[in-house]
Formats: structure tokens, C-alpha cells, sequence
């Protein structure tokens, strides 16, 4: 993503997803919310708003508030809000 490279980076995120399980559901929304950041670069606007929702759902299931997507012991990746600030700009709408 840092390279602009939104279709490489939509592969990448798309295979952690299947690669997943139940246990991992806070690497599932990590994914889900950068997939998000790929569709605002790419002008999305519809399909970003079905990945934020998608991260709310799985939230809503670990029983976690929507900020605290990245508190979790398995950092394998993170995406800062300061270089991609749409999923900022999502809670602060909801």
C-alpha cells in the first residue's frame, strides 16, 4: 500500500482472509480495514464502505470497540492513521 501498488496489496489482503480462522478474527479486520484504504485510494467509495462495515460486524462479534482493532497480539502488519486516515474518517461519521 505505501507503494501505491492497490492491486498487488488487494491480492496480498484478500489471501489472508481465506487463510484465516475463528481464532484470528482481529487479523480478519486488520485486513478488512486496509482493503478498505485500498478501495478510498482507488476511488471507491461503495466498496469501502462495505469493508468498514465488515470490520463494525467482526467488532461486534469479538466484543471489541471499532478503535481497538490493532490491540491484539498478533501485529503482522498495521496500517497508521496518519498515511491512510479513511477508516479514521469512518468512525468518526458513525
Amino acid at each position: 500500500m505505501f507503494a501505491h501498488e492497490y492491486s498487488k496489496a488487494r491480492v496480498f489482503l484478500d489471501s489472508a482472509l481465506t487463510a484465516t480462522d475463528a481464532e484470528t478474527l482481529g487479523i480478519t479486520a486488520m485486513a478488512y480495514r486496509a482493503l478498505g484504504e485500498v478501495a478510498v485510494m482507488e476511488k471507491d467509495a461503495r466498496g469501502a464502505e462495505r469493508y468498514f462495515s465488515k470490520v463494525d460486524l467482526l467488532c461486534a462479534e469479538m466484543g471489541i470497540p471499532r478503535s481497538c482493532i490493532y490491540n491484539f497480539k498478533s501485529h503482522w502488519y498495521t496500517v497508521p492513521d496518519d498515511r491512510f486516515p479513511a477508516w479514521s474518517s469512518y468512525l468518526a461519521r458513525y
